[in-house]
């Protein structure tokens, strides 16, 4: 998979998270698994192709805004109004500017430009305003999620689970069992 990595570390987590994961690798015919039982991690992954997450119908809702791969960055702003704080950063090591939106209300994204147009980079939520299109939001247990959205490709106990698509990444971060931030990051179109 083709992918930037952002220079950010808001939107590189997920990407460290299944690097991680990747330490030892026993192949088992098509598949295989990881295991670090230094950091408790757990990684399932099969052989088959990753669904794409816009045909998954997953996305990410702040009210009644839906926040996609395909979204135009002005869109989303103008919806959600101005940005409580902006910062602008160079995108891994070109000229290009790239922008962190923050709202105060636990929302932020990334966007960065790429042949004369602006993408939308990842999308962290840590608060009751946004959840998933299929309704995992903040406070929800591990089972909550693991029954709307199955099995996850990587495990951290007591941490995080992350879900690989063929166009993004979804990492669901966990306090006391119950989802504390939900973060998404995609990959270039």
């Amino acid at each position: 998979m083709n992918r930037k990595i952002s220079c950010m570390f808001g939107c590189i987590v997920a990407s460290i998270i299944f690097v991680g994961c990747s330490k030892t690798v026993d192949l088992q015919g098509d598949n295989y698994e990881c295991e670090d039982s230094d950091e408790c991690v757990v990684c399932h992954v099969d052989g088959s192709e990753a669904q794409n997450l816009e045909e998954s119908g997953l996305y990410i809702q702040v009210g009644d805004v839906d926040i996609k791969s395909s979204s135009d960055p002005k869109d989303i702003l103008d919806k959600l109004g101005e940005p409580d704080d902006t910062f602008t950063y160079k995108f891994c090591g070109t000229q290009n500017d790239a922008y962190e939106y923050t709202y105060n209300d636990g929302v932020a994204f990334n966007t960065y430009p790429s042949d004369g147009k602006d993408y939308i980079e990842c999308v962290t939520i840590s608060s009751d305003k946004g959840q998933l299109s299929n309704g995992v939001k903040i406070g929800d247990t591990r089972d909550q999620v693991l029954e709307a959205l199955g099995e996850s490709t990587c495990y951290v106990e007591n941490e995080s689970d992350y879900y690989a698509y063929d166009n993004a990444e979804v990492t669901i971060w966990y306090t006391d069992d119950a989802v504390s931030s939900i973060y998404l990051y995609f990959y270039e179109p």
